[in-house]
């Protein structure tokens, strides 16, 4: 366990393991007495994941920041349950990805918790970890609440004060999160139009294979 806490990768504190009696293995934290990591939302939710997958977005005990969880079952070679591995994935990680997209001049792109609706990823630190709802109805951002409501992804159009933009969905299999792209409805005009939403869909894609 302790081999894997690296400071430098998508997972800085490495792997922890609850155990189906309770023990709880963390390299970098020792919880206080009577603490049962078989009760936390991670462990129930790992126990229904046969392979490493991402859960909602949450509050770490640890860090006190927002942290997306990934975590998978642990079985005997009978396929009898020995507990839960997991590690958590700090959101300026996926910032870091997520900044990295630039569609047309000023478009780009950002990554949601469809479970819970929170910001996971953008170059916007004021709006990090923040949920949707909580946000100004003339962000950028807030458009997007009402088609994850409706699970409805792909394109979509709207108006952000006087700039009408297009918004392009896509949710990453095997977990709540979906990337989504931007780029004002203006850059799209002219010759370079179907060249930049090819763009715009690569960004997509490309963005979900980068936090895979």
């Amino acid at each position: 366990i302790r081999s894997t806490v690296d400071p430098f990768s998508p997972y800085p504190d490495g792997l922890y393991i609850a155990r189906e009696n309770g023990e709880y293995i963390f390299a970098n934290w020792h919880p206080d007495p009577g603490y049962d990591p078989r009760e936390r939302e991670w462990y129930q939710e790992g126990l229904t994941h046969d392979n490493f997958a991402f859960g909602d977005a949450y509050l770490d005990m640890i860090t006190n920041q927002i942290v997306v969880t990934a975590t998978g079952v642990l079985r005997t070679s009978s396929g009898a349950v020995r507990g839960v591995a997991g590690a958590d994935v700090q959101l300026d990680q996926v910032s870091q990805i997520v900044s990295t997209v630039r569609l047309g001049r000023t478009g780009g792109a950002f990554m949601v918790d469809a479970g819970t609706g929170i910001v996971i990823g953008t170059a916007d630190s004021s709006v990090m970890g923040l949920s949707l709802s909580a946000l100004s109805r003339d962000s950028l951002y807030y458009p997007v609440l009402s088609w994850l409501s409706s699970g409805s992804y792909g394109v979509h159009t709207a108006a952000v004060g006087k700039t009408v933009y297009y918004y392009f969905l896509e949710k990453m299999s095997d977990c709540n999160w979906v990337s989504v792209c931007f780029v004002p409805e203006a850059e799209l005009m002219g010759a370079a139009y179907s060249l930049l939403r090819t763009q715009i869909l690569a960004g997509c894609v490309s963005v979900s294979l980068l936090i895979v």
